[in-house]
C-alpha cells in the first residue's frame, strides 16, 4: 500500500493587505477588498467557504448540498439559484454579487457569467495533482481572498487533531484492521469504488487503514465495478447508496448480498468529493462503521 505523508500547511497569521492577487485554476486574480456578496456554484467550494465562516448569499442546487454535503450546514437565508450545470442567470443578475465562485461544471458558462460579476474558478479534482493536498492549498487561497487566515488554520488544525483521535481509537480496538473498500452503489448491477488519488484513499492512509482498491490515479480516484466483483473484494466493503438509488430497498441488491459471506457494511451518505474539512467527516463515518461492527471486522 502506498502511504502519503500528510502535512498541514502553516503560514503566518497576518491580516490580508489589499489589494491582493491570488492564483485560481485560470491564472491570477486581483482583489481590492474582501468580497461581500458571494455566489457559489460548486458544492465542494461552498463547503470550503462555509468552513471559513464565509456565508454566501446564494448557492446552486441547495437541496442537493443539504442532502449530500450536510456539513458545514447551510444558512436558511441562502438563495437557491438553480441547477449546478445551468444556474438561473436572471436570478444571478438580480442578486448583484461582487464575486461568483465556480467549479469545473460551470467552465463553459464562465464567459457569460463574467458579465455579471468577477469570477474565481477552481478545478477541484485532477489526475495531475494530489486532490486532498490541493484542497488545502485552495482553502488557503480562499482564506487569503476573504481575510480568513486564522479560520483556515483552525480548520486544518482541528481536522488533523480529530483524525489522529480516530486513528488511535481504531488502533486500540481493531489492531489488525482488514483491507477496506469504500463504494457507492449506483444501481443493482454496478458500483463506484475509490482508489488512488481519491479523498477516500487519503483518509484511509491518515487512519492507517489498508486500502483494498489500488488503481491508476484518475481525476476523481474512482472507477466502476460490477456488483458481483465488488462483493468478492477482500477485507471489508463499506458501501453507501448513490443519489436516487436505495440499496436497502432493492430486492436485486439484497439477493446479491444474501449470497455474500464477507464483511459488507452499510455506511451513511457522506461527501466523497469534499474539501479540507470534509476529510474529518469522512474519517468519522468510516470509523463509526468499523467500530460499530467490531465483531464482523476483526
Amino acid at each position: 500500500m502506498k502511504f502519503i505523508v500528510f502535512i498541514t500547511l502553516i503560514w503566518p497569521v497576518l491580516a490580508t493587505a489589499y489589494p491582493i492577487t491570488v492564483t485560481d485554476s485560470n491564472g491570477k486574480v486581483t482583489f481590492k477588498q474582501a468580497p461581500q456578496r458571494v455566489v457559489v456554484l460548486n458544492h465542494t467550494l461552498a463547503e470550503q467557504l462555509l468552513s471559513l465562516g464565509v456565508e454566501p448569499i446564494a448557492l446552486a442546487d441547495v437541496a442537493r448540498y443539504q442532502k449530500n454535503i450536510k456539513l458545514p450546514s447551510l444558512p436558511d437565508q441562502v438563495v437557491d439559484v438553480g441547477d449546478l450545470m445551468s444556474p438561473d442567470f436572471n436570478k444571478l443578475r438580480e442578486l448583484k454579487p461582487d464575486l461568483i465562485v465556480v467549479g469545473y461544471s460551470q467552465r463553459p458558462l464562465m464567459r457569460a457569467m463574467s458579465n455579471i460579476a468577477p469570477l474565481l474558478y477552481f478545478n477541484n479534482f485532477s489526475r495531475r495533482y494530489h486532490n486532498a493536498n490541493k484542497a488545502d492549498e485552495r482553502l488557503i487561497t480562499l482564506a487569503t481572498v476573504f481575510d480568513k487566515q486564522e479560520a483556515a488554520q483552525r480548520v486544518l488544525k482541528e481536522r488533523d487533531h480529530r483524525i489522529e483521535q480516530l486513528k488511535h481509537q481504531i488502533k486500540t480496538l481493531i489492531p489488525q484492521a482488514p483491507q477496506i473498500t469504500v463504494a457507492v452503489i449506483e444501481n443493482d448491477d454496478a458500483a463506484w469504488v475509490f482508489g488512488n488519488n481519491s479523498m477516500v484513499e487519503h483518509v484511509l492512509n491518515l487512519l492507517d487503514l489498508p486500502l483494498a482498491t489500488e488503481t491508476q490515479p484518475s481525476k476523481l480516484g474512482s472507477h466502476k465495478l460490477a456488483t458481483q466483483e465488488l462483493l468478492n473484494r477482500p477485507g471489508c466493503v463499506l458501501f453507501m447508496s448513490f443519489d436516487g438509488f436505495d440499496a436497502a430497498q432493492s430486492p436485486a441488491w439484497q439477493q446479491s448480498v444474501a449470497h455474500q459471506n464477507g464483511c459488507l457494511l452499510a455506511m451513511p451518505l457522506t461527501s466523497l468529493y469534499g474539501g479540507s474539512e470534509s476529510l474529518a467527516h469522512l474519517a468519522e463515518a468510516i470509523t463509526e462503521v468499523l467500530l460499530s461492527n467490531i465483531t464482523t471486522v476483526r
